[in-house]
């Protein structure tokens, strides 16, 4: 996994890309300051499996800052961010020697992540594939 290369794919329309430098900035602050880094290494040391730690918990703070923005968070920006977020957090975990997370397990977590978010936003997931369905043609 590399997440340069990651990044560089992801492809946002112009207006949303300082909205989405902005909120990846934040998570990046919640994640790894002083003031609340223990609680991501709390979040890693919590029972369950990698997959399940990581991806429930970037969708906390993505939900936590969707809720401090007072819905003003771009919401096409919410799944790209939380993503790159997870995958940031991954490897900051491989790489400080406080785990090993394989790419099997990052592809585990993304989909914990999506569903997660989508229970944290309120989301219905039926709706929203029903409509994605619609929109585009078969």
């Amino acid at each position: 996994m590399n997440v340069q290369e990651i990044q560089d794919k992801i492809q946002l329309p112009p207006e949303l890309q300082d909205a989405y430098t902005r909120v990846v900035a934040a998570g990046m602050k919640i994640l790894f300051s002083k003031q609340t880094h223990k609680m991501m290494l709390d979040q890693l040391q919590a029972p369950g499996s990698n997959a399940e730690k990581l991806g429930q918990g970037i969708a906390k703070v993505m939900v936590y800052m969707f809720n401090e923005s007072n819905g003003t968070m771009p919401q096409e920006i919410i799944v790209p961010a939380a993503m790159l977020l997870l995958l940031k957090a991954a490897d900051f975990v491989n790489q400080s020697g406080k785990g090993n997370i394989s790419d099997e397990e990052i592809g585990q977590a993304m989909e914990i992540l999506i569903d997660s978010l989508f229970d944290g936003l309120g989301v219905d997931r039926g709706e929203l594939d029903a409509a994605m369905t619609q929109e585009m043609p078969a």
